[in-house]
């Protein structure tokens, strides 16, 4: 993972130093599953045995280049007409905070062909983006799973640097929490951090380790995106609304001093699967 100088922190999802322009500070979204403290942006030898979700095809639902092509077209325009705005919970759904529960693996919960909408509350508003399951099915399953687990409930933005990401999904707030299980990478051509409210997921220096936090860009971040330096973030969707509101949650620099006060909560994250849409 890029590296510029190193953090000191324990069990940590370390975001390497990856937009100098945007933010001097900021470092890139990865992900510890180990007892050991780590003494640069880079994940030691675990200590506990993680399952991984098996790697396959950059996409389930969209196996040729022409199917590709028109996810990520679609994906890339689901700013301004996505279906997700103004999306409602499903009516009666009741979700339990678990406090972080473990898992070999998540279970197959999403047909890749649907769309999903993700609602986020916070203490200054929701927060909806769409996800892509036709460019990330992996990640969004894994996602859409931990969701209705409760693992998104009452939770804390632990991480929240400005300029760059807020970054959540840790039960324990330590920014080393994981579901048990590792995700693969999900990259495809054409789909890069090029605007606001981009939603990636987090992982250690492996680009097969991630786990269960995610976080939301502020700005365009190239330095996401696979080069020649790093193999990118899997882009998990996108904001669709409450881009304000993603604005106001608390800069939480916890690179610049460990021991700041909890972040801003996350009060819950809910799912609808509004089916196939156009």
């Amino acid at each position: 993972m890029l590296s510029i100088r190193p953090v000191l922190r324990p069990l940590s999802f370390v975001l390497a130093i990856v937009a100098i322009s945007a933010c001097s500070s900021a470092t890139a979204p990865t992900s510890s599953a180990t007892s050991t403290v780590s003494t640069a942006p880079t994940v030691p030898a675990t200590s506990v045995v993680v399952s991984t979700v098996a790697a396959g095809a950059t996409t389930d639902a969209a196996t040729g280049s022409e199917d590709v092509a028109a996810a990520v077209a679609a994906d890339n325009a689901v700013t301004d007409n996505s279906p997700c705005i103004g999306v409602q919970p499903t009516p009666g759904e009741t979700i339990t905070p678990n406090g972080g529960g473990q898992w070999a693996a998540p279970d197959q919960v999403i047909d890749a062909s649907h769309t999903y909408c993700a609602i986020l509350t916070t203490n200054h508003g929701r927060i909806v983006f769409a996800l892509f399951a036709k460019t990330a099915p992996k990640n969004v399953n894994s996602f859409v799973f931990l969701a209705k687990k409760g693992f998104y409930e009452n939770i804390t933005w632990h991480r929240v640097i400005s300029g760059f990401m807020a970054q959540t999904g840790d039960p324990t707030g330590t920014g080393g929490g994981t579901p048990g299980f590792q995700v693969p990478l999900e990259v495809v051509p054409g789909l890069k951090y090029d605007r606001e409210g981009r939603v990636g997921v987090a992982r250690a220096n492996d680009p097969d380790s991630a786990g269960g936090q995610f976080f939301i860009t502020f700005a365009p971040q190239a330095s996401l995106d696979p080069s020649d330096s790093t193999a990118g973030y899997t882009i998990l969707g996108q904001v669709v609304e409450g881009i304000n509101i993603l604005r106001q949650i608390t800069i939480r620099n916890v690179d610049q001093n460990p021991n700041l006060p909890k972040g801003d909560p996350l009060v819950s994250v809910r799912i609808v699967d509004l089916g196939v849409t156009k």
